[in-house]
């Protein structure tokens, strides 16, 4: 359980650094808002071990799943720009992993998942957390991603 609560918080900080890489990007552009996680902290009470994050207030939507399954069947602002936070993951990390999982309230996410192109290292010790579809998360999600407006103001 202290791995694992552990990987939580290094999936939250690694999604965290590619929102604010993304934000710093778009800024310049005509792209709006983009996603924001807040920090995730790790803890222990007595021999649980803990992550401890801020509550979001709101209407809880999931973007996309961690089997790279998009989840919304609309093509809402927030929908193109969640699959293009994906998609710019994938590049930004040279085709080595993808942030999934994208859920949160409006643009303030939580609770991402990793699909990284090396499932386990060595030891065979996953990468990331058990949710880590590897590659078949990231074949899911470039089987039905179209590339969208968010995506080309990118150059994705």
């Amino acid at each position: 359980m202290e791995a694992h609560s552990r990987k939580s918080v290094q999936l939250n900080a690694l999604a965290r650094n590619f929102a604010q890489s993304m934000d710093a990007e778009a800024l310049v552009l005509e792209f709006g808002r983009t996603f924001t996680y807040n920090k995730v902290f790790f803890s222990s009470m007595g021999n649980e071990f803990v992550t401890i994050e801020t509550f979001i207030d709101g209407h809880f939507v999931k973007l996309i799943n961690n089997d790279g399954l998009v989840c919304s069947e609309e093509a809402s602002e927030l929908s193109m720009k969640a699959e293009t936070f994906s998609h710019y993951t994938y590049k930004k990390s040279n085709t080595q992993l993808m942030v999934l999982d994208i859920q949160g309230v409006g643009y303030t996410s939580c609770d991402p998942e990793i699909a990284s192109t090396t499932h386990m290292d060595e030891a065979n010790n996953y990468y990331f957390c058990t949710g880590n579809w590897s590659t078949k998360g990231i074949e899911t999600f470039f089987n039905t991603h179209k590339c969208n407006k968010y995506c080309k103001l990118l150059n994705l």
